[in-house]
């Protein structure tokens, strides 16, 4: 079922485009890599995070304003350390759980509450910096889907927990394809 859903996604980008395939940039070909990562493992989702990077740097030289890249920059670190560290106090917890199955203790259950405090503060906070970034380009490319992006983005990390936020972030993904197609044809450094 999953390849069949990411084979329309796939179709879905291209019809996007159309026929003007010079419309294709970092910024959306990394979004697109962010909607592939649901299904083909965080690394691509890395990748496409890097590339959404290297596009606003660009835009934010154009504009004269880097607090577009850097609020981006902030939440891509706060993202990839949060991960890392939660992974950290999740194998900690696995470590200690393995050596002996028999002590599922209150320390365990601690470990995994700080895992998902972790996680969730490094989403919430990292979603604030999109958002923030996204605020300030929506003003220079006079393009208001880059503040519902942003809001999305925000909305979703904080709605995550119960679960319907990851259908914001999902949409605000595709958003940003488009976003990202419809700005190569007002700035032609990207």
């Amino acid at each position: 079922m999953l390849p069949i859903i990411f084979f329309i996604l796939f179709f879905y980008f291209l019809t996007i485009l159309g026929e003007n395939m010079k419309k294709i940039n970092f910024g959306n070909l990394g979004a697109f890599i962010n909607i592939l990562s649901y299904a083909f493992g965080g690394i691509l989702s890395i990748i496409g995070c890097s590339m959404i990077l290297i596009t606003l740097k660009k835009l934010s030289k154009e504009y004269n304003d880097e607090s577009i890249f850097k609020n981006y920059l902030y939440a891509y670190i706060l993202f990839v350390s949060g991960i890392v560290l939660s992974l950290f106090v999740f194998g900690s917890s696995a470590m200690k759980y393995l050596s002996n199955p028999q002590l599922l203790t209150i320390d365990t259950a601690v470990y995994l509450l700080i895992f998902g405090v972790i996680i969730y503060l490094s989403i919430v906070v990292g979603a604030h910096f999109i958002k923030k970034a996204y605020t300030n380009l929506s003003k220079y490319v006079n393009m208001d889907v880059f503040n519902k992006i942003g809001k999305l983005y925000f909305c979703g990390a904080l709605l995550s927990i119960v679960g319907i936020g990851i259908i914001m972030v999902f949409i605000a993904q595709f958003l940003e394809v488009k976003a990202y197609s419809d700005i190569s044809d007002k700035i032609k450094t990207l």
